[in-house]
């Protein structure tokens, strides 16, 4: 028999909100209790029954309740019921947040026995019986317990939820910041790694149980770094990958065009606090780099669905997948993808040699800062790559807005200039000291100063300096024979695949 995972959901909550603990909990069942009742005594005995019942069809059951859900449950006497429970943002004295509200409306006890029920101006009835009852039924609850509580909970103080704790024997976790109701997406991943970091007791393959699982939910700023990270942990031992580096995603993460604003569609694998996958859009939505580290391979069909229903656009999706892998390549055939007639090439070369460079007469070699000479680099590229000489074009499609890359390296960023200072040529490596490699993003030169060889001597420059950092090789997307002179050898291919 399968092992049930059951919610018992808050004041205005429902039984729907169960399907946010499916992904957490692979293995089992996952049910969400309807539950009607409102009072304590009621509500105790409407659970107690319901979950007798359902442990006749489960092996074990493991109970996640939120606020006063949480009260309701534990007034149910589920002990022998349930194995475990997870406590969210749980009301734990009910008697003390029943006063409270008495003094927040100004109500004394006698004037609350006289009438039976009030109705207060906040929203909330105030009721007699209901406070005799909660009284006469003070709490026991024995069963292995995690609580989760925000710092700033409205409806208790942490005193109390740490008492109650430390009475019970429960585990207590705080976010700071959290609110009693856990719903942004900001909570709801801290919740969701409370709950990955508490099925640690059974190992498998020699590293904790919550390790060996992984929890996606979507691309916050503050993970930039985490995905940074994955990037370069992704291609350190395999570079069938090395088409979707760190650079790359720095490089369009900050670039003008980037599409910002649907950033968080971005979908990312968590193990604990580390990213495993991660499903990303290329600019625009429509194309889109999916992938896995090694010992989480059997997710990359879960994130080849997620971005075929999130990250496409009105034509489909399409991602690139490299010609070696075939584990990859036979996901997304079974996904519905086909290899279309569109590719990729990944160039490489050695940097164990030395550079000598030299610009030819009446250039200069300058480096650029990506701030301050943003419109002067900007007009370099309109001009080499091919968009004209129209300045006033140009200055219409200027974004003004500064991007700074967070790991660029001013020292690789490299122009040549004209006797009147103006940029004519450029190129710009990117390397990171956890790398043994420098990615090329972008060259260009004007076509005015085309085959004078700048570009050659703009990057045997940067070589020189990225073999000093540490690079020991160098990698670019391209197949152009400009490469192949400069010693790049094709090493990696790429088909597209695309599902409509």
């Amino acid at each position: 028999m399968k092992e049930l995972v059951l919610y018992v959901h808050g004041k205005g909550g429902s039984a729907a909100e169960s399907a946010h603990y499916k992904p957490l909990f692979p293995g089992c069942e996952v049910l969400g209790l309807d539950y009607q009742s409102v009072t304590p005594w009621e509500a105790g005995k409407e659970i107690r029954e319901a979950v007798q019942g359902l442990r006749t069809e489960y092996e074990g059951i493991t109970l996640i309740a939120n606020s006063i859900g949480a009260y309701f449950c534990m007034r149910a006497g589920l002990d022998g019921l349930i194995e475990r429970a997870y406590f969210i943002s749980p009301v734990v004295d009910m008697e003390g947040l029943i006063l409270n509200m008495m003094t927040r409306a100004r109500v004394t006890e006698a004037q609350l026995k006289a009438a039976g029920e009030m109705e207060t101006e906040f929203g909330e009835e105030l009721s007699w019986g209901y406070l005799c009852d909660v009284r006469s039924h003070p709490v026991s609850w024995e069963l292995p317990t995690e609580i989760l509580f925000g710092s700033r909970d409205e409806l208790t103080s942490y005193e109390t939820v740490s008492a109650f704790a430390k009475a019970h024997g429960a585990k207590l976790t705080v976010m700071e910041g959290g609110e009693h109701w856990f719903h942004t997406e900001n909570q709801m991943a801290f919740l969701d790694r409370w709950i990955l970091s508490s099925l640690a007791p059974v190992p498998v393959n020699g590293k904790p149980y919550w390790q060996s699982r992984a929890v996606r939910r979507p691309y916050r700023d503050e993970d930039y770094e985490a995905v940074c990270k994955f990037l370069i942990e992704l291609n350190r031992a395999d570079r069938s990958h090395i088409n979707w580096n760190w650079a790359r995603f720095e490089w369009m993460m900050e670039h003008p065009e980037f599409d910002r604003d649907a950033r968080s569609a971005i979908g990312l694998w968590w193990a604990g606090d580390r990213v495993v996958g991660a499903a990303i859009y290329d600019m625009y939505y429509g194309e889109a780099f999916c992938g896995a580290l090694p010992e989480y391979q059997a997710l990359y069909p879960e994130i080849l669905d997620y971005a075929w229903r999130v990250l496409k656009d009105d034509s489909g999706l399409a991602i690139a997948i490299n010609q070696k892998n075939a584990a990859e390549k036979k996901a997304a055939l079974q996904a519905g993808f086909e290899r279309i007639d569109q590719k990729e090439t990944i160039m490489e070369r050695s940097l164990d040699q030395d550079f000598p460079s030299s610009l030819p007469e009446g250039f200069a070699l300058r480096e650029m800062d990506q701030i301050a000479d943003r419109e002067a680099l900007s007009w370099l590229f309109w001009q080499g790559f091919d968009h004209g000489e129209d300045r006033e074009a140009f200055e219409r499609s200027f974004d003004p807005v500064s991007h700074a890359r967070k790991h660029f390296n001013k020292s690789l960023c490299l122009s040549a200039v004209d006797a009147s200072g103006a940029p004519v040529s450029h190129c710009s490596l990117w390397f990171h000291p956890n790398t043994d490699y420098a990615y090329v993003e972008p060259v260009c030169t004007i076509p005015s100063c085309r085959g004078k060889r700048i570009a050659s001597a703009l990057l045997s420059e940067a070589f020189s300096r990225a073999k000093t950092l540490g690079a020991k090789k160098a990698y670019v997307i391209s197949d152009l024979p400009f490469y192949e002179k400069l010693g790049f050898e094709i090493t990696q291919h790429y088909s597209f695949w695309r599902k409509a």
